[in-house]
């Protein structure tokens, strides 16, 4: 970085889309600042030109008028009733330039998701995540087949008021372990904000000692759930209506803090403490000009599901959350499957467990009698992957195919 000052500021490169530009943007402009910053987000394994913030909570937590309040204005349409306002998943996109860092197509990109546990109940929280799945392997970046790229930012709001935080059934609980099964939390550098809402009535205890306990055990089931360090601010939604004191652009809470700078001091912390200097950037100089109407424009709307993305979340989510319903086969495969990061592999292996259900494999003693031919004689006309063969004989005892056996039984001339 401190030979990247000698290349003047007043140069301005673009910052690459994908790899292959990287590398060439790397040759031709060793020096410049802005080589510096996309080298470091993909090391990170971050967007090389976009800040992505992730939006999503529990459906009737506020999220949508906590997240108007940030941006200072109605980035997302409020709608007066009792279920999620979000029905589809949506990017929305800002262009800006920095003069800081020499480049002068630096995106940030806001994903809206639809909120979890809605009025629709199980089956339209299957069909929310089937959503947001299909979004994120259609998606130019973070569905990319060359390198794992996670979002700079996941933002998770929630209701501190729900007191079934604890409860192993409670709907945060269940919205985590979804959440941990899409693969865009960052485990080794953890990208999950926390934001609760509503913090104004938490409680008759000391407003502190309350949140600080709320944090507590959020914090926990971040750990325990999403594998990974959380970083938890807070807001009150109806500053209006309660007539919150203000400074400046800010108002202040019960104890002091100012909302929401909260929330953008601990998106700046989660990208100082990852090197992220794409994503500090781009929220510096958006936030910056926070309310201003910068434009912001719809890019890209999922609203056609596909049945193969219907039918493996519904496996998922009834297996998850009825873990006493299920077979020794599928809890096999089950751990198999947590032992995968890529969406490919979890989709294919899935199915898989669909179809040996199909057909009464249920039992680990069984497999364990049968070699892989045996099996896929057994669920024809499905045919397995070398994905799927691993996993029988990894995760289940399933002998390998008996080559030398056949070979056998041809060279004595028997017809096989």
């Amino acid at each position: 970085k401190n030979m990247a000052e000698k290349f003047s500021k007043s140069e301005f490169i673009k910052l690459p889309s994908n790899l292959n530009e990287a590398r060439y943007l790397s040759r031709k402009n060793t020096l410049h600042n802005g080589t510096v910053m996309f080298a470091n987000s993909i090391r990170a394994h971050r967007s090389p030109n976009q800040a992505i913030i992730f939006l999503y909570g529990l459906s009737g937590a506020g999220k949508t008028s906590s997240l108007n309040h940030i941006f200072g204005f109605e980035l997302i349409e409020v709608i007066e009733n009792f279920e999620s306002d979000t029905k589809y998943v949506t990017e929305y996109m800002a262009n800006m330039k920095s003069e800081v860092w020499g480049v002068n197509n630096l995106q940030i990109n806001f994903i809206d998701m639809p909120g979890w546990s809605d009025s629709g109940g199980e089956e339209e929280d299957i069909q929310n995540m089937a959503l947001i799945d299909q979004f994120l392997l259609n998606h130019d970046t973070l569905g990319s087949k060359i390198y794992k790229c996670y979002p700079n930012i996941v933002t998770i709001v929630i209701d501190p008021n729900d007191r079934r935080l604890n409860d192993k059934d409670a709907r945060v609980v269940r919205m985590f372990r979804a959440l941990n099964k899409l693969n865009v939390i960052d485990k080794e550098r953890p990208n999950v904000l926390i934001i609760l809402t509503h913090v104004d009535s938490v409680g008759k205890k000391s407003f502190t000692q309350l949140l600080n306990e709320i944090i507590g055990i959020l914090g926990n089931l971040v750990k325990c759930y999403l594998h990974c360090i959380p970083t938890i601010v807070y807001l009150e939604n109806s500053y209006e209506e309660l007539e919150l004191r203000k400074s400046g652009d800010w108002t202040i809470l019960k104890d002091g803090t100012l909302q929401p700078k909260n929330v953008f001091d601990g998106m700046i912390y989660i990208m100082e403490k990852q090197r992220d200097e794409i994503g500090h950037e781009a929220v510096r100089i958006y936030f910056t000009s926070r309310g201003n109407n910068k434009p912001i424009k719809k890019q890209y709307e999922c609203s056609q599901l596909k049945q193969n993305q219907i039918t493996k979340w519904s496996i998922i989510i009834k297996q998850e959350f009825s873990p006493h319903q299920l077979n020794e086969v599928n809890l096999a495969l089950q751990k198999y499957i947590d032992s995968k990061s890529d969406q490919l592999s979890i989709h294919t292996l899935v199915l898989l467990t669909v179809e040996l259900s199909k057909h009464e494999l249920t039992q680990l003693s069984t497999l364990q009698t049968m070699d892989l031919y045996q099996v896929q004689e057994i669920i024809q006309p499905y045919r397995m992957s070398k994905l799927e063969n691993q996993a029988l004989v990894m995760a289940c005892g399933v002998k390998p195919y008996q080559f030398e056996e056949i070979s056998r039984i041809i060279g004595c001339g028997k017809n096989t």
